[in-house]
């Protein structure tokens, strides 16, 4: 098949070509061996061992070697001695106690789901930008990784529940709503809704087990009572079954082509559709109150912990005898008419963070220097803090620049002998920039925009420091 192009990537496919399956379309080597992408052909593939045999995914001892004999089989893509998934598991049945609820007359099911069997029989319906089909986005290798890093160190590793569409199962009641769900271990048959980069730190944190047992194949047992938390991890599910539901629809509107991937990309579109992220002030302000509580482990705090530092001298800038006080809006709620969010200022103060003199303060330190600096600049520009809203002083396009100046008048101060926590010392520095006009109307820093914007502002300001000096 000359210049097929894959279906799934968009690139020519210039290897070993999977299909074409029965939409007519083909796949290149690349994706068909993605463990988190379902192809039917997959199912077949053969296991390098004896035919015989039947491993129990429910038996903790295997879920390693299950998992790595079905990722490796699709990874090679060997077809030698061919037997059925089915076979090789000895057509068993995944059985979940799983409490049975509606919405709306919806019937939706959650139970609880282990690493192994999640690996083994989930999949992603990825989004095809040629044939507009599909619906998820690309796992992130980076976020897997967190997820991994965050499941192996975090105190509290909490993983939210999955969302997830069963292709093939049974609901079998016991009493009123509770009941088993009996899924069929057959790979694939777990399409995933919401829950792809939590599924692909398992994936992860399942390589890293695979890595350890061939460098010390001596050691297998003990690599298993290290990870055995992980092979004992309950990771909460919430199970549609598409056909009850499209079955419940048609009912109520009639519809007939209604596909399961109809039901799972609505599912998918509603969640990221209508979930608002927390605001990022907020985020700073929980990364440090959940550090200071002593919960570390926790990748997206550890990879920016500089942050953490620097939120309490914030903090405590935003409080009554600091310059800045009531200017500072720290959880990132609406209506406050406070005009410096904490987020930008945390992250407008990196240079000065960086500075070693800065650095090695103590903290009451900083927010000495902090509050001298501003003091300093608020007594050189009284109008810009009693009219916030006439001047760009004390918003991004002003403040950054002034911040990342502050680590140059720091090391002048320094080199001149003088105290950087005096305000009367510090004064004198930002007297030379007193002719700048910050008013919104005429300020020659009102065309800067984003971060290239307050880059050029820094530019303008150091510049204009620098032929005073």
């Amino acid at each position: 098949m000359k210049n097929t192009i894959c279906s799934c990537c968009g690139r020519k496919i210039v290897d070993k070509v999977h299909g074409p399956y029965s939409d007519g379309q083909c796949v290149c080597d690349v994706c068909w061996n993605d463990p988190a992408l379902f192809f039917e052909d997959k199912v077949a593939t053969s296991f390098q061992i004896n035919p015989q045999e039947t491993l129990d995914l429910t038996d903790s001892l295997n879920q390693i070697e299950v998992i790595d004999m079905y990722l490796s089989s699709v990874k090679s893509g060997s077809f030698q001695n061919t037997f059925s998934w089915t076979n090789l598991i000895n057509n068993k049945h995944l059985t979940i106690p799983v409490l049975k609820f509606s919405q709306k007359g919806l019937p939706l099911f959650i139970g609880k789901i282990r690493p192994a069997e999640l690996l083994v029989m989930s999949s992603v319906d990825q989004w095809n930008e040629d044939r507009l089909e599909g619906y998820q986005r690309e796992r992130i290798k980076e976020k897997n990784r967190e997820i991994k890093d965050f499941l192996k160190n975090c105190d509290i590793p909490i993983v939210p529940p999955i969302i997830a569409s069963v292709k093939l199962s049974s609901f079998i009641p016991t009493s009123d709503d509770y009941g088993q769900m009996e899924i069929p271990i057959i790979p694939g048959n777990i399409s995933l809704i919401d829950g792809q980069q939590r599924t692909g730190g398992f994936y992860e944190l399942f390589y890293e087990i695979r890595s350890e047992g061939k460098k010390n194949k001596d050691h297998g047992d003990m690599i298993l009572d290290r990870y055995a938390e992980f092979l004992k991890f309950e990771i909460p599910i919430l199970l549609i079954d598409p056909q009850l539901i499209i079955k419940k629809l048609q009912e109520k509107n009639s519809l007939s082509d209604i596909k399961p991937i109809d039901v799972e990309r609505a599912f998918f579109f509603v969640i990221n559709k209508t979930q608002k992220s927390v605001s990022s002030s907020l985020k700073d302000e929980l990364a440090y109150l959940t550090i200071s509580a002593g919960i570390t482990g926790i990748p997206a705090i550890e990879k920016d912990r500089w942050r953490v530092d620097l939120v309490p001298i914030v903090n405590e800038l935003n409080k009554e005898g600091s310059p800045l006080y009531g200017l500072i809006n720290l959880g990132g709620s609406s209506g406050l008419q406070r005009p410096i969010p904490l987020t930008s200022f945390v992250s407008s103060l990196k240079p000065l963070y960086d500075n070693p003199t800065f650095h090695a303060y103590s903290q009451e330190e900083k927010l000495q220097f902090l509050k001298a600096y501003w003091g300093a600049v608020k007594e050189v520009f009284p109008d810009a803090f009693a009219q916030t809203k006439q001047y760009l002083l004390t918003k991004t396009i002003g403040m950054y620049p002034m911040n990342s100046l502050s680590a140059d008048i720091l090391n002048e101060m320094l080199k001149d002998g003088k105290n950087p926590l005096l305000q009367s010392d510090v004064y004198p520095y930002i007297l030379l920039l007193g002719d700048l006009d910050w008013s919104v109307n005429a300020s020659e820093f009102r065309y800067f925009i984003g971060r290239k914007g307050t880059g050029r502002g820094y530019e303008l300001l150091k510049e204009a420091f620098q032929k005073k000096i």
